[in-house]
């Protein structure tokens, strides 16, 4: 007898994906986030601690492959337009709401079988159950056509103009936020030096695109103290790279460390 011990290993990902708009050039973002599985197999448990690996290996390759040519139907906050990359997953997603329709007549179908195996009610029961099928499917290929020609850009203006600036920020918005966010955790951080244990690095995040990296940019971020400095950026640059400054701020000395954020980007 073959005894087979089976892991699981689920990982999960979150990006912030950039996107310039087809119609009006703004640049805006989201959030994506995906998730996925890996399967590893020690045979008569002989391989534990591989089965393990391979299952995290395996979750983490298919957490990539999704996460490479994923997004979410987000439209433009600026003008309401939903990009032509982005059609494939709005009527995905518009079939499966269609899809939902159909989960009545399965429940029906799967009871009317347990019904007529189990009870006197037989063949009618199997009969219902039958039609119950052929009813799920009807909705199914309803779903399929339907959504095969669905085009979000249909819908009204100011209705895609609300759920862009629901789920989504203009790009300037969201780094805005960011700068904001850091000046006021600078006043706490301030308030905290000279005390005993007390940190003497402060970190900003820097947003930037593979674009601005390809190209060697030079980016001119605000520091908390209102003070810009540069950080010339080489295509080799990546999440997390630190580019620290060293400041005397109330009589101490502390490094304020600007931290690479690097936006992902669908490919048009």
């Amino acid at each position: 007898m073959l005894v087979n011990q089976q892991y699981t290993a689920t990982v999960e990902a979150s990006a912030v994906r950039l996107v310039a708009c087809e119609e009006c050039d703004t640049e805006y973002v989201y959030q994506l986030g995906r998730s996925a599985e890996g399967y590893g197999n020690s045979i008569y448990m002989l391989d534990n601690k591989g089965a393990k690996k391979r299952a995290m290996r395996k979750a983490k390759e298919e957490l990539a492959r999704k996460m490479k040519d994923a997004c979410e139907a987000i439209p433009c906050p600026e003008c309401g337009h939903v990009q032509d990359h982005m059609l494939p997953k709005a009527r995905f997603d518009r079939a499966v709401l269609i899809g939902l329709i159909a989960i009545p007549t399965v429940l029906l179908m799967i009871g009317m079988l347990f019904v007529g195996q189990y009870t006197r009610l037989g063949n009618l029961a199997y009969a219902v159950s039958g039609l119950s099928f052929l009813a799920t499917l009807g909705v199914g290929i309803f779903a399929l056509v339907a959504s095969s020609s669905y085009n979000p850009n249909r819908k009204p203006e100011a209705e895609r103009i609300a759920l862009g600036e629901e789920k989504a920020a203009r790009r300037k918005d969201f780094e805005k936020g960011f700068a904001e966010a850091a000046a006021e955790q600078f006043d706490e951080f301030r308030d905290q030096l000279g005390r005993k244990k007390s940190q003497t690095r402060f970190e900003v995040p820097v947003w930037v695109d593979r674009g601005q990296m390809k190209a060697g940019d030079t980016v001119k971020p605000r520091l908390p103290d209102g003070e810009r400095v540069s950080i010339r950026l080489k295509p080799d640059d990546g999440d997390g790279d630190e580019f620290p400054f060293s400041r005397e701020v109330d009589g101490h000395e502390i490094q304020v460390v600007c931290v690479l954020n690097v936006y992902t980007k669908n490919k048009s």
